[in-house]
């Protein structure tokens, strides 16, 4: 005599519910894509498998089947999943469907759980020792803790609510997917086995990743990284995927006020390449610059500036600084109003020409202000202590500038030479 213990029902149009008492001793049982609600499976205590995807099924009772091993019940209607009397359960998923709770304490045995898609808002797994597989992405949860989980090789728990992730214990972990949450740090330094990794669109302000690893794919856009901000060696990522970072703001500035980046300047040897342009028409601007710290100078006055900063050691990672540049020197009375000595203009004008020895005699002046220099000078520019340009000299004769039509008081002259520019405040008597 024949006994039935396999059965497939698939892309059937049967409706209402199936009883299975007919088929008692069913080992494995496949009903998929069909139109049923509900399942009566309490005579099938020999079922080992049960996979009862895509259906219409509002509700399911597996108290009975004390020997199930693998559950699909994935895109269905489930609000309720009861699977504490399935103590040999080793694979659930049951993903796509309404569960707003879930318990797996007492399934010991389980190895993969998958259960994305749903309305969980929080998930235990401390009890599931053996779990090798988890995807809880696509919940509401707000703290997920995994430390227990030490043989989880793959954890999916994107797009939910999570404020943090320590993953320090699965030293196993070969893929982490967890973009699309509300995390400010993420530390995989433990983490070697890790090859594809996924934390875009976070809040991430502070990232450390193994010296040795085999990461392929890396996605990090969408977050608040920098070079000082991260540690570990990103050279040998194969698919890295930087940008955007959020954008450092620097506000509204003086002229004169320094534009201070030099916290990214120095990275473990490799010095930082700043660009600076104009955001409004993308061409390149002048600044001076010396180690990450630059002065806009009053050329710039009124615009907004964007500094591109590039690092060697973070292929493919462009980080961005935003900053306005007012009309005014400073913009606190604080601000020396004069460059620095060591400073050097980058920009259009070429790339890290050397200050120049410039000097302005007599200052304060009365009338004819000397420029003393070897280099050869072009035209000047005299600008307010406001900022606003009161003099434009094309054309420089005789190394002389004439102030003589000027009120008394205190200015900022821009001098241009055949090797840059130079700025210099002056005293009219």
């Amino acid at each position: 005599t024949k006994v039935l213990i396999e059965m497939n029902i698939l892309y059937k149009e049967y409706t209402g519910k199936f009883d299975g008492r007919y088929f008692k001793n069913l080992e494995k049982l496949i009903i998929s894509s069909t139109q049923f609600s509900s399942l009566d499976l309490s005579n099938n205590t020999k079922l080992i498998q049960l996979h009862c995807s895509n259906n219409d099924l509002t509700e399911l009772d597996l108290s009975k089947n004390v020997n199930l091993e693998i559950v699909e019940c994935w895109k269905n209607q489930l609000t309720s999943l009861d699977m504490s009397k399935n103590v040999n359960l080793q694979e659930l998923n049951c993903s796509l469907n309404q569960l707003t709770s879930l318990d797996v304490s007492k399934n010991v045995n389980l190895k993969i759980l998958d259960c994305q898609l749903n309305q969980l808002t929080s998930l235990d797994v401390s009890k599931n020792v053996n779990l090798t597989y988890l995807n809880c992405s696509s919940n509401q949860l707000t703290s997920l803790d995994v430390s227990k989980n030490v043989n989880l090789e793959v954890l999916g728990c994107y797009s939910n609510q999570l404020t943090s992730l320590d993953v320090s214990k699965n030293v196993n972990l070969e893929v982490l997917d967890c973009y699309s949450n509300q995390l400010t740090s993420l530390d995989v330094s433990k983490n070697d086995k890790l090859y594809f990794i996924l934390f875009n669109s976070n809040n991430i302000t502070s990232l450390s990743i193994p010296k040795e690893h085999n990461i392929g794919l890396f996605a990090a856009s969408d977050n608040q990284l920098k070079f000082s901000t991260v540690q570990g060696n990103y050279q040998a990522i194969q698919i890295p995927d930087w940008n955007p970072q959020a954008t450092l703001q620097g506000g509204t500035k003086g002229y004169f006020d320094v534009l201070d980046l030099s916290s990214e300047y120095l990275i473990d040897g490799e010095v930082t390449t700043y660009n600076w342009y104009d955001k409004a028409n993308k061409e390149e601007v002048n600044m001076y610059a010396l180690k990450g710290k630059f002065y806009a100078s009053p050329e710039n006055a009124g615009k907004t500036l964007i500094c591109q900063m590039t690092n060697e050691l973070f292929p493919g990672f462009i980080l961005e600084y935003e900053v306005t540049i007012k009309d005014e020197m400073i913009s606190s009375r604080n601000v020396k109003t004069t460059i620095p000595e060591g400073f050097k203009l980058v920009g259009s004008q070429g790339k890290h020409k050397a200050l120049e020895s410039v000097q302005l005699t007599p200052n304060p002046v009365v009338d004819i202000l000397k420029v003393n220099t070897t280099s050869k000078v072009e035209s000047a520019n005299v600008y307010s202590y406001t900022g606003k340009e009161v003099k434009r000299i094309p054309t420089v004769y005789n190394n002389e500038i004439n102030l003589q039509d000027l009120p008394s008081g205190i200015y900022m002259i821009s001098i241009k030479t055949e090797q840059g520019m130079v700025t210099q405040k002056v005293i009219k008597k």
